[in-house]
């Protein structure tokens, strides 16, 4: 049967007709001209220059195009329409683009519509089309290429044709034209929309006007008119559909194989919600899917709504969906073999919108503040409200339903001592059972007021300023008042917010800061300042003058408040910490720098430095001991080191005092001690004078030869230490009356010439010489008796 079907649809293409005739148009440049009662109006198309007159080449003439290197053509209307054009081309270059134009529209050019022309001339086949439809060559010289063109307009006539090199700089091209009116010649084609399995089929025949259409096609079908359908049509209803068309005295007949066998359609999509819910809520998430069965390879393609096109996706999503996203989508599916479903409409709709407001209104007062929170939402049926401390505030988290409105805190700070302020955020959840919304708001309790402040230093030097800076809470209502009270004996203070401040005096202070609100609450935040003193330094001694050896006490003159620790240096190499108060002794005469330094914890480090002059002890020698007879010569000690020193200063231990000088003339036993000074360093030294006479000298003697007092003789148990001895006694007359120099003899025995001498007074002279070699002179008296 396909076969058949094949064979007559193939006969059918073949008509038995006398062919018509082509007729040439001649007339050059501008008019008119009637070929075959056929009245011809040509124009010339483009800037430039024409030939004067006609040209021909290679059998082919009148006209040129392109004439002078400039884009040219014409135009030819007709006033009887005509059926067909014929347009014969040579001398075809690269240079050349040949456009035609049909009633006023460029008609581009299939290489289909060409054939080649070689003429006389022997014109090359080189001619080709270019994307727009332009007819050209690729031979850039030369003779060119040589074309027939050959255009209807089917199944409408033309009016007006057109040929136009269009090329900027053309070589140009020499043409002849024809014109043919003959309906029977049109083309007559069918085209089918070629549809998948229980789709429409459309069929289209070239509609020539008042022509009768007559269809037929598998199982009988028949159907009248250019354009027909068969809907649906089933797998089983595939094959070749023909139509026999009379146009006057014209017949045609064309036809189309459909083949609906191998492409089944998809059934329509059933659309169901994945994520969310359908009627939805204002920014809720939403995804719906397309699902379709009945095919392969199925794709799904969505539109309308608030789509702004084509979506090819299986899914619909809305990540937060809003109202303008509510409306009526739709969706196909489309198979692999291309067969489209039937369309499916899913309606988006959307509930009413729940809105969550609140309102915050605050109450001051000086122990405790009042916030009332209002709920002024809106579409809600429930209400939930969290209460989340962010910094201090309310100590819990609560879940309200059912709210009372308006809710009142009674708020009390956490930590009085906290300037900062408490804050909780509130958040109110609504909802209507399917939509919700929520809305957080940050409660900042900045009330009762509370004082703090910090320094940029409470532990400075005098005369330092220092930053006070104000750490107080910030204030709810009007601003705050601002006392400061730097607690000097002048009574100093400051209104600002911050303050500035220097302390000229040393000593502990405890600097105040008062914070008023509009409420007149008060607070007060203290602070102790500890200034220090750069004061003056200096350092005392126990004495003033300074002797090698001598232990000398130091003592640091210096503010203490504030100080750390002190170091004596005493230019010695010796040094003492951590003490004002010490004690040095310097073993070498000389001048030593002594400084003193205290160390303090703000303050500068203070030092001061004072020369010492250590003096040398004078050597003091009185020589060694001596011995003294009493009432005999006198024995002078001196000292044998400073006697020629201007500088030196002598003191005694005697009663008289002005002996001061370096000597001393000692007339009795004893010990003698003389001190001697010498630029404020003083030393002493001592000398034993003894008793140390040949004899105790009596005043009396009785030579009567009782054994007693029998010789007059001085004796001393420590006449070992005389060394030469003499005697001599005179009477009173003067006469010599007894001599002896010998130390160990009995003395006189008032004996003179063997007489013994009378009763009465007698004159002695003793000279005594120590073993040191100090001479001493006696002279008295001594009675005589019997």
């Amino acid at each position: 049967m396909r076969k058949l079907l094949s064979l007559v649809a193939l006969l059918g293409l073949i008509s038995t007709k006398v062919l018509a005739v082509y007729y040439p148009i001649t007339q050059y440049a501008s008019g008119s001209q009637t070929v075959n009662g056929n009245l011809i109006t040509v124009t010339p198309v483009g800037p430039g220059n024409w030939p004067s007159s006609a040209t021909s080449y290679c059998g082919v003439g009148p006209y040129y195009a392109g004439a002078y290197g400039a884009a040219q053509g014409w135009t030819y209307h007709f006033n009887t329409p005509v059926t067909h054009v014929r347009v014969t081309m040579v001398e075809l270059h690269t240079a050349d683009a040949i456009l035609f134009s049909i009633n006023g529209t460029p008609r581009p050019v299939a290489a289909t519509d060409l054939t080649h022309y070689p003429g006389p001339c022997g014109m090359n086949n080189t001619f080709t089309v270019t994307g727009s439809g332009e007819v050209t060559s690729t031979s850039p010289g030369g003779l060119g290429a040589g074309a027939i063109v050959t255009l209807e307009n089917t199944p409408n006539l033309i009016n007006d044709f057109t040929v136009y090199n269009n090329s900027s700089n053309p070589n140009g091209v020499v043409y002849q034209i024809e014109f043919q009116i003959d309906s029977c010649s049109q083309t007559l084609k069918v085209t089918s929309n070629n549809p998948c399995a229980n789709r429409e089929l459309k069929l289209s025949a070239t509609n020539f006007p008042g022509a009768t259409f007559n269809w037929h096609g598998p199982q009988l079908w028949t159907a009248t008119g250019p354009n027909v359908s068969r809907n649906p049509i089933l797998l089983n209803q595939g094959g070749w559909y023909a139509v026999d068309v009379t146009w006057g005295s014209c017949t045609f007949k064309d036809s189309t194989e459909v083949i609906v066998a191998t492409k089944p359609t998809p059934i329509p999509p059933n659309v169901s919600v994945k994520v969310g819910n359908n009627p939805t809520c204002k920014n809720m998430p939403l995804e719906v899917e397309a699902a379709s069965t009945g095919a392969g390879g199925i794709q799904y393609y969505w539109y309308g709504g608030s789509l702004p096109g084509l979506l090819n996706s299986q899914s619909l999503v809305f990540p937060n969906i809003q109202p303008t996203d509510a409306g009526t989508y739709r969706v196909y599916a489309i198979s692999q073999a291309g067969c489209v479903s039937d369309t499916t409409i899913y309606p988006i709709n959307m509930l009413p919108d729940v809105t969550a407001t609140m309102g915050v209104t605050y109450t001051y007062g000086c122990t405790q503040d009042t916030v009332k929170i209002t709920n002024n939402s809106t579409g809600n049926n429930k209400t939930y409200i969290y209460f989340n401390p962010v910094n201090g505030g309310i100590p819990t988290t609560n879940l309200v339903d059912t709210l009372g409105n308006p809710l009142t805190i009674i708020y009390k700070p956490h930590v009085l001592t906290d300037t900062i302020p408490d804050t909780v955020d509130v958040k109110i959840v609504v909802g209507n059972g399917v939509c919700n919304d929520s809305m957080t708001q940050r409660i900042i309790f900045n009330h009762p007021v509370r004082a703090a402040f910090d320094v940029s230093g409470d532990t400075v030097c005098q005369h330092t300023l220092i930053d006070f800076f104000n750490k107080s809470s910030a204030a709810t209502g009007p601003t705050h008042t601002y006392l400061w009270q730097f607690k000097t004996k002048f009574g100093d203070t400051a209104q600002t917010f911050d303050a500035q401040f220097t302390y000229h005096e040393q000593g502990v202070y405890l600097a105040t800061l008062t914070v008023t609100d509009y409420l007149g609450c008060k607070d007060s935040a203290q602070r102790w300042m500890f200034i220090d003193s750069t004061g003056p330094i200096s350092f005392t001694v126990s004495d003033s003058t300074v002797c090698a050896g001598d232990k000398i006490n130091f003592s640091g003159v210096y503010e203490r408040f504030g100080s750390v620790t002190q170091l004596w240096e005493f230019g010695d190499g010796n040094k003492v910490a951590d003490t004002p108060i010490t004690q040095h002794g310097f073993d070498i005469p000389g001048t030593y720098p002594v400084k003193f330094t205290t160390f303090n914890r703000v303050c500068p480090d203070a030092t001061t430095t004072r020369d010492m002059v250590v003096h040398a002890y004078p050597l003091l020698d009185l020589g060694p001991d001596t011995s003294i007879c009493p009432n005999g010569a006198p024995v002078l000690i001196r000292d044998l080191f400073n006697a020629a020193n201007p500088l030196a200063r002598y003191r005694w231990n005697t009663d008289v005092k002005r002996d001061t000088t370096s000597d001393l003339l000692v007339r009795h036993p004893g010990v003698y001690a003389a001190s001697v000074e010498v630029d404020g360093c003083v030393t002493t030294d001592s000398i034993m004078v003894f008793k140390n006479c040949y004899v105790n000298i009596p005043n009396a003697f009785t030579p009567n030869g009782d054994g007693l007092d029998d010789y007059f003789l001085p004796r001393q148990i420590l006449s070992k230490g005389v060394k030469n001895f003499s005697m001599t006694i005179f009477n009173r007359w003067g006469q010599k009356v007894f001599e002896t120099s010998t130390i160990d003899g009995r003395g006189w025995d008032g004996m003179f010439n063997n007489e013994p001498q009378p009763l009465g007074v007698y004159i002695y002279q003793i000279a005594v010489t120590f073993k040191n070699n100090v001479s001493e002179n006696y002279t008295g008296n001594v009675t005589l008796l019997r």
